[in-house]
């Protein structure tokens, strides 16, 4: 992912175009935009597997090395962060292998989009 990555968050209905510069407001309100921290980025760049199929992952609770509590404090966001930041932590701690912790998280994420399918089946 390229430095400087940012979060575009629309309100209303817009009219988009994907230019090489970026993505420019055809018609409607411009964007609201913030920058994401490259680890976070990365941390979506190969989602973890349950997250690309209905799988069931059965494993024994593992202590987390040092290293992973260290980047799960570095990922959490805090507690009013915005949702997409909720998203990039869950599939950090998916990544990390703290599935039942991610799971918690994924309730948090639906309980909000109580509509969205795929929110539902991760938070199970």
């Amino acid at each position: 992912m390229p430095a400087g990555s940012k979060e575009l968050k629309f309100a209303g209905p817009a009219r988009l175009r994907v230019e090489p510069g970026g993505i420019k407001v055809a018609q409607g309100k411009a964007a609201q935009e913030r920058s994401v921290a490259d680890e976070k980025v990365a941390a979506t760049k190969t989602p973890p597997k349950r997250l690309g199929q209905a799988a069931i992952n059965m494993r024994g609770i593992k202590p987390m090395t040092p290293e992973q509590e260290a980047r799960r404090e570095r990922m959490r966001p805090s507690e009013d962060g915005p949702f997409s930041d909720w998203v990039i932590y869950a599939m950090s701690l998916e990544q990390m292998g703290l599935t039942s912790e991610a799971k918690g998280v994924w309730r948090k994420l639906a309980a909000q989009r109580p509509d969205d399918p795929k929110l539902r089946q991760l938070s199970q």
